[in-house]
């Protein structure tokens, strides 16, 4: 799933639900977006066998400030 910025993890749930699938870790607060809960590290009862929610993503586009934009993983040139 591509996430945009400000989605809430209670409506990326739910509209993941409604496609059958879920994210592996899934923080208690439903207000934390995707990427407070990616900057703030957040963990949850499943993130023993999961990680945080950052080690789910596969990848993140970033903004610099020149305007570039780079999409960031562990295998590109940018990880």
């Amino acid at each position: 799933a591509y996430i945009e910025p400000l989605i809430t993890m209670k409506s990326c749930v739910s509209e993941l639900i409604k496609h059958g699938w879920t994210l592996p870790v899934v923080p208690e607060l439903p207000g934390i977006t995707l990427g407070g809960a990616i900057n703030g590290l957040g963990g949850e009862s499943s993130s023993h066998r999961y990680g945080s929610v950052h080690d789910c993503c596969v990848s993140y586009d970033v903004l610099l400030g020149d305007g570039t934009l780079l999409t960031i993983s562990a295998t590109n040139e940018h990880s």
